[in-house]
């Protein structure tokens, strides 16, 4: 009991500085402050998720978060700090928006889905979202997390996304978030094992799937270092378009990222969180 008081009181009087370093919105500023809101959080012992309560069970996760319910395996810790630190980046921090906006009228189309964070919080924003994750066992989960939460606007594909049709080598790393259609060279004996899966450009789906050739898109992007070509696969399209990426997965990708978007017209931003990068582009 003396403890609960005594930590209350740390923190209290912790916090009450921030809102004059930081000024308006405070709270959103410290949070990308990822090293100290890490720190104060040890100090406090303040959960950094009052939003999302994680329980761990013999052979999955369930993490019950203000959005809804997300489920998925349980592979091992490294696995599940990867998978929280996700659930902060994507549901509570909102990276994926954090320079573009998901409109009512917006198709989204989740890139590297894995069990469908981000699926789950463009659901609540999109007319409709398409969620592609190429991995059997991540899209077991991404489909049961879709019916969990009854997302009618949401399609589930089991397909990767690459700048050609067909078929491809997926190459499966122990961290669930990892696997590739493209491992780099230097790591090649991290990844365990390969599978054959189906590929799809993206003007090929929204072809396949009847989206109109005037509805936005906004089409998000993390696919362990392939986010280059799925971004030529969609450069032929006639939509206003949005795209949000992970461009941290080798030393380059920003920039290579960035130059074939402002060749292609596009405005482009990026943000850094922490050691991570994103870019953001629309249609200039």
């Amino acid at each position: 009991m003396i403890y609960r008081y005594l930590r209350k009181a740390i923190r209290t009087g912790v916090l009450w500085i921030f809102p004059i370093l930081y000024g308006k919105n405070w709270w959103y500023k410290l949070r990308r402050n990822e090293n100290l809101y890490g720190r104060l959080n040890r100090i406090t012992d303040m959960p950094y998720n009052k939003l999302i309560k994680i329980t761990i069970h013999k052979d999955h996760i369930i993490a019950f978060t203000h959005m809804g319910i997300l489920t998925k395996n349980f592979i091992n810790y490294d696995d599940l700090e990867i998978f929280k630190s996700n659930l902060r980046e994507i549901l509570l921090d909102e990276i994926y928006t954090a320079k573009l906006s998901i409109n009512a009228d917006d198709y989204v189309i989740d890139v590297g889905a894995h069990v469908g964070i981000f699926t789950l919080l463009a659901s609540k924003r999109a007319k409709l979202v398409v969620a592609l994750e190429p991995h059997p066992l991540n899209f077991k989960y991404l489909r049961a997390n879709v019916k969990i939460n009854d997302l009618r606007n949401v399609i589930p594909l089991n397909i990767a996304v690459s700048d050609y049709d067909g078929l491809d080598e997926l190459h499966l790393a122990p961290i669930s978030t990892e696997h590739t259609l493209t491992p780099d060279k230097a790591r090649a004996r991290y990844f365990v094992n390969s599978i054959k899966v189906p590929v799809r450009r993206i003007d090929t789906l929204v072809r396949e799937l009847n989206i109109p050739d005037d509805a936005p898109l906004f089409v998000k992007v993390d696919v362990e270092g392939a986010e280059l070509n799925v971004i030529r696969s969609a450069l032929a399209l006639k939509n206003p378009l949005k795209f949000s990426i992970a461009a941290y997965h080798y030393p380059n990708e920003v920039m290579d990222l960035i130059k074939i978007l402002k060749e292609n017209t596009f405005k482009a931003d990026i943000l850094r969180y922490g050691p991570d990068v994103y870019v953001y582009a629309r249609k200039s």
